[in-house]
């Protein structure tokens, strides 16, 4: 209280002008305080009503991503299913266009050698003949008469033209043979590294699923 108050009919009459002052206040402070309490009550409706906008947008755009991955994925599955089917149809395919052809191959071989052995037999036996011959002394028959020297002549120019088709027929089947393999092998080599790179790049989108930017191929 301050000092100049003296007695009790002045300390009355301070607090009288206090109270009165406060009283002249008072509508004034009611007014202010309704009038800072409506708008902070419409500032939080509209930030309650642009955060259920952001939210919303925020959700609609997540559907967005979620609904462009899930294309991109299938798209990239289905991808994947035509290389897986066409690196089995590729697999069977060798055992019916190139098996064959390796059979064939082995049996040219076993002809061939068949024919050579008859060729080396052949002239094993006049090598034994002549050696008979030369070793023989004195009047005796002769070991081999002529129509048999021919007819054994006669069999080895047929087994040596025997043997030099059936070597051009290897060497054509085994070129055949050779290129379709280099064919086969080039083919399933891209079909494999493809399956490899859909593979890797499906695995990428699974692990960066909201990060995925790669351009659609």
């Amino acid at each position: 209280m301050p000092k100049r108050v003296k007695n009790q009919s002045s300390i009355n009459d301070y607090f009288k002008r206090k109270q009165d002052k406060v009283s002249d206040l008072g509508p004034a402070i009611s007014l202010r305080t309704n009038v800072t309490g409506s708008a902070i009550w419409v500032m939080v409706k509209k930030l309650q009503k642009e955060l259920r906008e952001e939210l919303q947008r925020l959700k609609s755009l997540e559907q967005e991503y979620r609904d462009q991955y899930n294309e991109k994925k299938e798209r990239w599955t289905s991808t994947r299913k035509v290389l897986v089917d066409e690196l089995a149809a590729l697999d069977q395919s060798y055992q019916t266009e190139i098996e064959p052809d390796e059979k064939g191959l082995s049996d040219d071989d076993a002809n061939l050698e068949a024919v050579v052995a008859e060729l080396k037999s052949l002239e094993q036996q006049q090598q034994q003949q002549q050696q008979q011959e030369q070793q023989q002394t004195g009047p005796g028959p002769a070991e081999t008469t002529p129509e048999e020297a021919a007819a054994k002549a006669q069999r080895r120019r047929e087994l040596m033209e025997e043997i030099f088709r059936l070597e051009d027929e290897y060497i054509d089947h085994l070129l055949n043979v050779e290129e379709k393999q280099r064919r086969w092998n080039e083919r399933r080599e891209v079909l494999v590294n493809a399956l490899a790179a859909v593979d890797e790049y499906i695995r990428h989108m699974e692990e960066n699923e909201w990060e995925d930017d790669t351009e659609d191929a």
